[in-house]
């Protein structure tokens, strides 16, 4: 009834006894009634105890009994460049990270943050990461890059683990005259992003994944759109119609921007749909499984397709339910 944890892997852990009253009403672990028994089993206990009755906890932290840590160091930097700095390149050499280039929206700056730990006894255990932000002006470009390096933990591990990631957010540039004078139909509210994650012995040969994808309006948010001058009535409401005609009353009172010509203009640029691609390389089924089951609960379609060999793996993801809108509305 006693369980370690965290000892293999920082030299320091947790000794656990936690101790219940089980079916025959005698002692059972806590541990083996979360591990071993099934959804049903668990429902059938807490159905008939629904107070667990629990009794006897003894947690202790303790060394491990090889590699042990003694001693913990940190740091934590801030580090901001404006536009007139050069933004900060990635920090793992094969890695190629996404590139801002353009400047339509205004100046980019860039906030990065850095961490680095390190366990000193037995054993030395040392993990540092990097992430960074970087936008423009109007917040319609966004670029995110995270890299993350660690020596060996674990007393089966001979290598770092090295983790490189690159994505960006792209809004479409927006007339601003157009949105103004409510004259939306037809436009483009699509945004564009993209996403690649390298991890592994290192950041250039191991293994990676790369995703693509598009948030846009849906058909029936461009159906409802081009109907908004039609009477809205709660048979057959209509949510563009109603802000649409409501924001003209406004305006017609002199109020060019009131509550509810905000909220039209919120509302038309609002994207539900989105359509990702993606590719896996020389990923572990375990990681191609994992990530299914996660995607696997949005509302979508997913389609996984094997191609050339079993290291390459492409997937589809078709249109979906999703919620993004401006960031400035």
């Amino acid at each position: 009834l006693h369980e370690s944890y965290l000892h293999d892997a920082f030299g320091v852990g947790f000794d656990v006894h936690a101790l219940y009253e089980n079916e025959f009403n005698d002692q059972g672990s806590w541990l083996s009634f979360f591990l071993n028994k099934d959804y049903r089993q668990k429902f059938y206990y807490l159905y008939a105890n629904p107070n667990f009755e629990p009794y006897h906890v003894d947690v202790q932290f303790s060394h491990a009994a090889t590699g042990a840590t003694k001693e913990m160091q940190g740091s934590v930097k801030y580090q901001y460049y404006d536009s007139e700095h050069t933004q900060p390149e990635f920090s793992s050499g094969g890695f190629e990270d996404y590139k801002i280039t353009d400047d339509e929206n205004g100046p980019f700056c860039t906030c990065a943050l850095e961490f680095e730990v390190k366990g000193l006894g037995d054993k030395e255990r040392k993990a540092n990461a990097k992430i960074s932000w970087t936008r423009d002006l109007k917040r319609a470009h966004h670029k995110l890059n995270f890299y993350y390096d660690r020596s060996p933990f674990h007393s089966l591990e001979t290598a770092n683990l090295k983790i490189c990631g690159s994505g960006y957010l792209k809004y479409p540039k927006y007339d601003l005259g157009k949105v103004a004078f409510l004259d939306t139909i037809g436009m483009n509210h699509q945004v564009e992003s993209a996403l690649k994650l390298h991890f592994g012995k290192d950041c250039s040969t191991d293994q990676k994944v790369k995703i693509d994808g598009q948030f846009f309006t849906t058909e029936e948010q461009r159906l409802f759109e081009s109907k908004r001058e039609e009477p809205d009535t709660p048979e057959h409401y209509n949510p563009y119609a109603y802000y649409y005609q409501t924001c003209l009353k406004e305006r017609a009172r002199g109020i060019n921007y009131g509550e509810q010509c905000l909220e039209y203009i919120r509302l038309i640029s609002t994207v539900h749909g989105y359509h990702f691609h993606g590719k896996f390389e020389n990923v572990s089924e375990e990681i191609c499984i994992a990530f299914q089951m996660i995607l696997s609960a949005w509302k979508s379609s997913i389609t996984f397709f094997d191609v050339f060999s079993s290291q390459i793996k492409l997937f589809s993801i078709a249109e979906g339910l999703a919620n993004l809108r401006l960031p400035w509305t």
